[in-house]
């Protein structure tokens, strides 16, 4: 009897070695993925700024030489405008970036009542949302908590919401769902029914060097949100998955750990 006990023993241990190798090379992938993507995050930031510097110099060398005219200026002033947008919004999501990746590595998970957190967003959106005329619903059990850190977790779902927002027609609707999966994970449900997405979009929608997109409003963007959201979210455990349908509208599902 000794003798089938400690060969359990043993099969028990080394499929608990081969488990805790497997999570170790996942977790060196994903370090992996993450320094390619700051690499190439770097990049983007050194191509956009200086070409922008680049035509802003010889725009101010051009107007202080006469070189062009007072109408060829005013056709350039709004392309100028768009360009420094786009870089201030880029170097807005680099900060942001960098300050998640902070909060990330801080040990400061909290239980956060699921409820409370829904309506956090609705407040924090609540003239975006007014501005389009859109509703925000929520679907929440009562009870449920979630122990996560915070700022992470919220700075993740600001930048859903808001993507929700900005592709959502005026008057339309968007809802939030929390919940558990079937594992026992909690699971986070954002849908709206706007523009949607096709499959040559949605595929590309976690790259760092795809054209930005414009809202239905004309709003503005880097177009990097998504994937710095899933990058922090990785850093908490979690994962995120996108479901579109090009004019129908899309979901959002952010599935989380349970550390209860």
């Amino acid at each position: 009897m000794k003798y089938g006990y400690d060969k359990l023993k043993e099969m028990n241990t080394e499929q608990t070695t081969q488990d805790r190798i497997k999570q170790l090379e996942e977790q060196v992938a994903n370090l992996e993925e993450i320094n390619s993507n700051k690499s190439l995050w770097l990049s983007l930031l050194a191509h956009d700024f200086k070409g922008f510097f680049s035509n802003t110099i010889w725009f101010v060398d051009a107007m202080a030489t006469g070189k062009i005219s007072e109408d060829i200026v005013k056709e350039i002033l709004p392309e100028l405008k768009k360009s420094a947008e786009k870089g201030l919004s880029l170097l807005d999501d680099t900060l942001k970036a960098t300050k998640l990746h902070w909060a990330a590595t801080e040990k400061e998970d909290w239980e956060w009542p699921a409820a409370e957190l829904c309506e956090s967003l609705k407040t924090f959106f609540k003239d975006y949302l007014s501005q389009k005329k859109i509703t925000f619903s929520s679907s929440v059990p009562e009870p449920l908590k979630l122990t996560v850190n915070p700022h992470v977790l919220n700075s993740v779902l600001v930048k859903i919401v808001d993507n929700a927002i900005k592709f959502s027609h005026a008057g339309g609707k968007i809802n939030m769902e929390i919940g558990k999966t079937g594992e026992g994970d909690i699971q986070i449900k954002v849908q709206d029914w706007g523009i949607g997405m096709d499959s040559r979009t949605l595929n590309a929608i976690f790259l760092l060097n795809h054209a930005p997109y414009l809202g239905t409003d004309d709003e503005l963007g880097a177009g990097v949100g998504l994937s710095l959201a899933k990058e922090a979210l990785s850093l908490l455990g979690g994962r995120m998955k996108i479901r579109s349908t090009l004019e129908e509208g899309t979901e959002v599902l952010v599935t989380l750990p349970d550390r209860l």
